[in-house]
C-alpha cells in the first residue's frame, strides 16, 4: 500500500495517567500501530497535552512532513 505525501492518518494521543518517574508522558500511534510514537520530553509532552484537555486520550488528524509527525484537527471518537 502506498501513500500520498499530502495524505492525512488518524491518530490516537493517549496520556499516561500516572507514572512512576512523575514526568507526564504521550503515547501516539494509528490504528494499525505502525504508527508509534512515545515521549516523556517536555517539549513534546506539553503541546499535546494541552490538545487532550482533560481527557486521557483523543484522536486527530495527522500527516508525516520531513519525518516529523504534524497534529492537525480534533477528530470523533473512535473505536479502537
Amino acid at each position: 500500500m502506498s501513500e500520498k505525501k499530502d495524505e492525512l492518518i488518524l491518530v490516537k494521543v493517549q496520556q499516561s495517567l500516572s507514572s512512576s518517574s512523575e514526568k507526564k508522558s504521550v503515547l501516539v500511534y494509528d490504528k494499525a500501530r505502525i504508527l508509534f510514537f512515545s515521549s516523556e520530553d517536555p517539549g513534546i509532552v506539553l503541546p499535546l497535552v494541552e490538545k487532550l484537555g482533560d481527557k486521557p486520550k483523543k484522536y486527530f488528524k495527522a500527516r508525516i512532513e520531513n519525518q516529523e509527525l504534524k497534529i492537525f484537527d480534533e477528530v470523533k471518537d473512535q473505536t479502537w
